[in-house]
Parts: C-alpha cells; structure tokens; sequence
C-alpha cells in the first residue's frame, strides 16, 4: 500500500467518513480514548468560551468555527443541528450558537 500525504483538513474529513461507519458501540469506544487522551481543557481565560476540547481541536486545527461542523464533530455525524434536544442546545458553545442564530462569523479571542 502507497503511503498517503494528507492535510489536516483532509485527514479530519477521512476520520469523520470512517466514524460515521462504525457502530454506536465501536464511537462509545472512541468518544472514550478521546476523552481519555485529551480531556477537557481550557481554550483561555475568558467567560464566553467554554471548557471544550470539541472547540479547542477545530482551533488548533484550523477547523471553520460553525455550528454545523461542531455538531458534526462532536457527535461523530450521529445528529444534525436539528436532531439536538434541548440539553445538547444548552450545553453548546455560545458563540457558536449565537453566530448561528444571527448569520454571523465566529470571532474569539
């Protein structure tokens, strides 16, 4: 097998077509090692921004700060934004939501 040079944006879509096959067992599994490996940390001191190791990824990785990929992320393609109950709603990070409500680009800081 030929190796593969991948972007990381390249390389996060590959991850998420692959999760999106497994079975709710085999993502339990890897929401654990994820959690296991990294945790939640916090992004910077500021009161909007939430402790989120889902955000801090799509920062770190340059990730487009959107509600629609955070969803995705998050719930390895399991729900869309409308398929969330109202407790996923509310534990969303806020500007996110608010970017979402109003048509607007997420800005942190």
């Amino acid at each position: 097998m030929a190796k593969q040079s991948f972007t990381i944006e390249q390389l996060a879509e590959k991850c998420i077509r692959d999760i999106k096959k497994m079975s709710s067992k085999e993502k339990a599994e890897v929401r654990k090692h994820l959690n296991r490996a990294f945790g939640k940390s916090k992004l910077h001191d500021t009161v909007h921004t939430a402790q989120d190791s889902v955000l801090e990824y799509m920062l770190k990785n340059g990730v487009e700060l959107s509600l629609q990929n955070y969803v995705e992320l998050a719930w390895f393609g399991d729900k869309t934004i409308q398929e969330l109950e109202g407790e996923e709603w509310a534990n969303l990070p806020e500007e996110l939501v608010y970017a979402y409500e109003h048509g607007t680009k997420v800005r942190i800081q």
